[in-house]
């Protein structure tokens, strides 16, 4: 009786078994196509890398609601300004970046290729500083923070001293500018550069 019994459940494992092999089998070269929004206006370019050719390539229809909104700048205003002026200033000596994350100009001192210090890195990863110079070499030459009224709050001071520490740590010089309506040139660039405005 036990035999049988184990003789029908083997049958009954081994048909459901096949049946699962067949449908995968059957079923193996149809996968779910991406429905493409032929309607829609954002369609953003990409280049070919043999030809150079920009072709157009269609979003998909993956995201049900919108989510997201592009930013209409990257800088404020007060930092668009300020931008003129370091351009008048620093001319074509240094090339200016804007708001660098922390991480891309300094790295925990343990940390190497194949390992990442995190508990080190995590403190530095969502930090960035307003504007970095840097030289020909593109080394970083000086890093500027423009600061408004919300450097005045609690977590904006801590913030503040602790990015202060690792450049004074690393070397590398930060100074802090407050947002003004406008600027002595003259004065900016001998805090800047150590001398007058680099003519053009």
């Amino acid at each position: 009786m036990l035999l049988e019994i184990m003789f029908g459940a083997v049958v009954l494992l081994g048909n459901l078994l096949f049946k699962l092999v067949k449908l995968i089998w059957n079923n193996r070269y149809k996968f779910p196509k991406l429905k493409i929004n032929r309607s829609s206006p954002q369609v953003s370019n990409t280049i070919s890398a043999q030809n150079n050719i920009v072709t157009p390539v269609q979003t998909t229809e993956l995201v049900t609601e919108k989510r997201y909104a592009l930013k209409d700048s990257l800088l404020t205003p007060t930092e668009k300004d300020f931008l003129e002026v370091l351009r008048q200033i620093v001319g074509d000596k240094y090339s200016i970046e804007l708001q660098v994350p922390l991480s891309r100009i300094v790295s925990p001192i343990d940390s190497s290729a194949h390992f990442t210090n995190y508990r080190d890195f995590n403190k530095i990863s969502a930090k960035s500083i307003d504007f970095v110079l840097y030289d020909k070499e593109y080394k970083p030459y000086l890093a500027i923070e423009l600061d408004d009224r919300s450097h005045s709050r609690w977590d904006r001071i801590k913030r503040d001293a602790f990015v202060n520490d690792v450049m004074k740590s690393v070397g590398l010089r930060l100074i802090h500018i407050k947002v003004s309506y406008s600027y002595d040139l003259n004065k900016l660039s001998l805090v800047i550069l150590g001398g007058p405005i680099i003519e053009k």
